[in-house]
């Protein structure tokens, strides 16, 4: 419901000034919560409010690779930023996402791992429904 939603999304804004007060800021347990907060948030229609969220997890992340964690969070915010692209209608730029996506895992994973069978099974998403989620 709507106010679930809304509920939702306040808890979520609390726990993220909570983590930001005890942890550092480059801390995982934040990421983790930008990311779910930012998921829920495209799904509230709000997907402007997520950009700033998947950034910081991207700029936080990306130096870290190829670490397993930071390749779930790297994988986790272009996966939003793909859904965002397609939900605008931008098909092309959800796909370059996704490419980027593929490549970046691509490069420490092997084809069967799971993280790369969910790009690709994005991919084959947007070109049958125009959508990124199954």
């Amino acid at each position: 419901s709507v106010e679930d939603d809304a509920r939702a999304e306040l808890l979520l804004k609390q726990n993220a000034t909570f983590l930001a007060a005890h942890y550092p800021p480059a801390h995982s347990h934040l990421d983790n919560n930008r990311i779910i907060l930012a998921n829920l948030l495209v799904e509230l229609g709000k997907p402007e409010e997520a950009d700033p969220l998947l950034a910081m997890v991207e700029a936080q992340n990306r130096p870290r690779l190829p670490k397993p964690k930071a390749h779930i969070l790297v994988n986790a915010a272009l996966m939003i930023r793909a859904t965002i692209a397609a939900d605008r209608g931008d098909r092309k730029r959800a796909e370059e996402i996704l490419e980027e996506a593929l490549a970046v895992t691509s490069k420490d994973y092997p084809p069967e791992h799971r993280l790369v069978v969910s790009i690709k099974r994005a991919m084959e998403n947007l070109r049958i429904k125009g959508d990124v989620r199954d």
